[in-house]
């Protein structure tokens, strides 16, 4: 019974070490792994943390995607080294505000404006309904630069650089509160889905095997 005892042990650290070795990189990388956030996300009320880091992670892939050379066309360039994107799976829904949006270069820079628009109407305005917990400080800086539509479409000095980095900020943030949401996942039973979706061995079998074990005891 003791070496019983000593295997259910042995599965319960190896289930914790594979768990803890699992990154949000990662999850996000997998639809059912991400499937199994979500639904996480969904009974802690902060599932805006992960619609707001994908759409603005779309927005800046959508930037770099459509303009080849952004770095010697925008006089305010900064470098884009400082964008860093995810390897989010391919089964991600692309966001509704790409809808009706040109990628002509021409039209480049206003889609951007447009697009940059949405997300603050959506994530950063106040009251919003998926309103994100950023700082005071950022949401005004925001504000001040795209919460007025037309002023943003008609500012000459706003350039597509500024506007790859310009939700930067508040998508760290959102990374933190998710990697903060994932590591309390991690402390529930449910999360063994996950680690079996990444583990050497399958979860289902560690499963059988503690079960077998309880049921000799």
């Amino acid at each position: 019974m003791k070496t019983d005892v000593l295997k259910l042990e042995n599965i319960a650290t190896n289930i914790k070490t594979e768990a803890s070795a699992i990154t949000l990189n990662q999850i996000l990388s997998k639809k059912m792994a991400m499937d199994e956030l979500v639904a996480h996300l969904f009974t802690e009320y902060s599932i805006e943390c992960l619609v707001s880091f994908i759409e603005i992670e779309q927005y800046q892939k959508w930037i770099m995607d459509n303009d080849f050379d952004v770095t010697t066309k925008d006089v305010h360039h900064k470098p884009l080294n400082n964008v860093k994107l995810i390897d989010a799976h391919d089964d991600i829904p692309q966001s509704l505000m790409f809808e009706n949006i040109s990628s002509d270069s021409d039209d480049l820079l206003q889609s951007a404006k447009l697009m940059a628009f949405k997300l603050y109407q959506k994530y950063i305005e106040h009251g919003s309904e998926l309103e994100i917990n950023i700082s005071s400080a950022l949401r005004k800086q925001l504000k001040n630069i795209v919460s007025d539509k037309q002023k943003l479409m008609e500012n000459i000095n706003v350039s597509l650089n500024e506007l790859l980095l310009l939700f930067d900020k508040p998508k760290n943030e959102m990374r933190l509160l998710l990697n903060y949401s994932h590591t309390r996942f991690k402390q529930k039973t449910e999360y063994t889905k996950i680690v079996g979706m990444f583990a050497n061995t399958p979860t289902s079998h560690l499963r059988r095997v503690s079960i077998s074990i309880v049921n000799n005891l």
